[in-house]
């Protein structure tokens, strides 16, 4: 039988339906293994495991807002426990990670141990150009760690980080993250189409850019806006509906958040073009589900934006920070014929390669591949 563990030192209520929950959801209930979670938490609120009851064995370790009182309880925890399990997936580049890793191979010499990096752009950037004597301290910390393998979220952030790793001699694999749906919303029958771009986000966020977005939109020809909306939705930070009050109009339609897993995703179902502004992301798991609502997708170039469309092939990827190309391309979605088949296409490339069960099928193999070495 295997049996994985996942460590995860900052989770937060959400996390379950992420990927911190959906792989360990995965592997046991797609694979078949014997899979455990193991957390501490950074909010005090409490965290509903039911999603993964009774296929993942959940250990809640509970509020440590403290640093390094997360680590001493994940210790102590991993020493007891570790023997139990051939497989340990840590994440996030950190010291910690590197401790937990020594500790896991102290007491399970045979087992392996790989790291999820959850990077998005920015600290790509910061992992390359950082050469101060703390980050040769941590290069050499994480070259002389037991942890056999690497994993990252998208190829072009694959290609940013490859040379670090080579550097400190660790094989990198990529990992990407998935979508979850219900089944029942994937094969339902979709309704008609509507002349509407939607993007779903926390508002007003700065790595969001929801005003660039809204500035893009209004920057369209009114005659070619004519009978288009801008539908945005999600929790509304830094007074966003003040902002949008002062500079929107008729045109554009503030929702907020939606708590309902079926009501939003028909909000994905209706609109016709999906456009994503931010400024930085790990994977854009919002342009999976997107796309497997049939959406065309239009986004700057953050996350797996080109591997979802195929480098802009099945879709538009434009520079972040650039309105007037966020603009066209915006605009061209509007007016392509060809839009429904692209995003049909689309659609069956995500359900095909960015399903949890096909993304942990592939790390499987990629695992027992360490274990023969």
């Amino acid at each position: 039988m295997n049996r994985l563990c996942v460590l995860f030192p900052r989770l937060r209520p959400i996390a379950y339906q992420k990927d911190v929950g959906q792989i360990p959801l995965s592997f046991a209930r797609d694979l078949g293994w014997e899979t455990c979670l193991v957390h501490t938490n950074v909010e005090p609120t409490p965290v509903d495991a039911s999603a993964l009851v009774p296929w993942v064995e959940c250990h809640d370790l509970g509020y440590w807002p403290n640093r390094a009182q997360r680590f001493v309880e994940l210790s102590k925890w991993l020493h007891e426990h570790a023997h139990r399990f051939d497989t340990l997936l840590l994440y996030q580049l950190t010291l910690e990670s590197a401790a937990y890793a020594h500790i896991y191979k102290e007491i399970r010499p045979d087992g392996v141990c790989f790291l999820k990096l959850d990077m998005d752009e920015r600290s790509a950037a910061m992992l390359s150009s950082r050469r101060g004597w703390k980050q040769h301290l941590n290069d050499r910390a994480f070259a002389s760690a037991p942890i056999d393998f690497f994993t990252v979220e998208t190829t072009t952030l694959r290609d940013r980080v490859a040379p670090y790793f080579s550097g400190i001699g660790k094989p990198l694999h990529i990992f990407a993250n998935g979508f979850t749906l219900d089944q029942h919303l994937i094969e339902r029958r979709p309704p008609a189409k509507q002349r509407r771009v939607l993007n779903v986000a926390r508002l007003g966020m700065p790595q969001k850019d929801t005003e660039g977005l809204v500035r893009a939109f209004l920057a369209i020809p009114a005659a070619e806006r004519q009978g288009w909306t801008l539908e945005l939705v999600g929790p509304i930070e830094n007074n966003f509906d003040a902002w949008l009050a002062e500079h929107g109009s008729d045109e554009i339609r503030l929702i907020g958040p939606i708590q309902d897993r079926d009501v939003l995703y028909r909000r994905f179902e209706e609109a016709s073009v999906f456009a994503l502004s931010s400024r930085w992301e790990s994977f854009g798991l919002v342009l999976a589900e997107a796309a497997a609502a049939r959406c065309y997708l239009v986004s700057t170039d953050v996350g797996a934006a080109r591997d979802i469309t195929q480098n802009g092939t099945l879709g538009d990827v434009v520079p972040t920070n650039d309105a007037s190309a966020l603009t066209q391309a915006i605009r061209r979605a509007m007016n392509r014929d060809d839009r429904s088949e692209l995003g049909e296409t689309v659609r069956q490339r995500v359900l095909a390669n960015y399903a949890w069960s096909s993304l942990c099928h592939e790390i499987g193999r990629v695992i027992t591949g360490y274990r023969g070495a």
